[in-house]
């Protein structure tokens, strides 16, 4: 639990949590359709919009109002939907640049979607480099290399996305990316599961930013039942050592 943030701590998530929702406004007002729910880069632009918005607002609460009542809620955000959310938004980075952005430049299709440069950049760079930058100005606890269920949200949504475009290739016929052309079902169960191992692999990575985090010891949540036990069993221990000193 969390009894303050620093200005600096506030800022931070006050900047990009308005910046997020006056692009999601923005973006909504001038391009959104019913379709945008076919990408995983909207599924990954609404759920890191929200999820900034949300942290923006549990910060301002605790450092205008002095008010805690919304830390639940920054917990089950930052500690538990973070690692999962930071993988997805990483995936859709380096499936889109790597995978997805040179196959568009050697076809006829824009590659910017028809948005323009500044949308493609904020919607496949500037909101994972946005969450990644509250990884390290937020208080986070500190977290080992664990397969936890944390993880298990991040396979889940690529679960959800698998079933959709399944249902859109081979219900409907309609490919939405370039690597799902000539679907078939051992294609895609292979493809399935190589996009979770994949969100495994960027979970690890988001783990290893909270080790980095701890050993530069930036705004680290310092476990004080922990350590009350860890001085508790220190004092018992030199109380024996003394009794066994006069004993002896």
């Amino acid at each position: 639990m969390r009894n303050k943030i620093s200005l600096l701590q506030f800022l931070v998530s006050l900047s990009i949590g308005l910046y997020a929702f006056l692009t999601i406004l923005i973006f909504i007002i001038i391009y959104f359709q019913p379709t945008d729910f076919f990408f995983m880069t909207s599924w990954n632009f609404y759920i890191s919009t929200v999820y900034l918005i949300t942290v923006a607002v549990c910060d301002f609460s605790l450092f205008i109002f002095k008010s805690n009542k919304l830390d639940k809620i920054n917990e089950i955000f930052r500690e538990t939907l973070s690692p999962a959310f930071t993988a997805l938004t990483y995936l859709v980075t380096f499936t889109f640049w790597v995978m997805i952005f040179p196959a568009l430049l050697t076809s006829d299709e824009d590659p910017n979607f028809g948005m323009g440069l500044y949308w493609n950049l904020y919607l496949h760079l500037f909101v994972t480099i946005f969450q990644t930058i509250d990884i390290f100005f937020s208080y986070r606890k500190n977290k080992g290399i664990i397969i936890k269920y944390d993880f298990l949200i991040g396979a889940f949504i690529m679960l959800a996305y698998s079933i959709l475009t399944l249902i859109l290739i081979f219900g409907f016929n309609i490919t939405i990316y370039p690597f799902f052309q000539n679907m078939t079902w051992y294609k895609f169960i292979g493809e399935a599961l190589l996009f979770i191992v994949m969100i495994f692999v960027f979970y690890l990575i988001h783990v290893g930013l909270i080790k980095l985090k701890y050993k530069f010891k930036l705004f680290i949540i310092i476990d004080e039942a922990k350590i009350t036990l860890n001085l508790s069993d220190k004092e018992a221990n030199q109380e024996t050592n003394q009794t066994n000193e006069i004993t002896t």
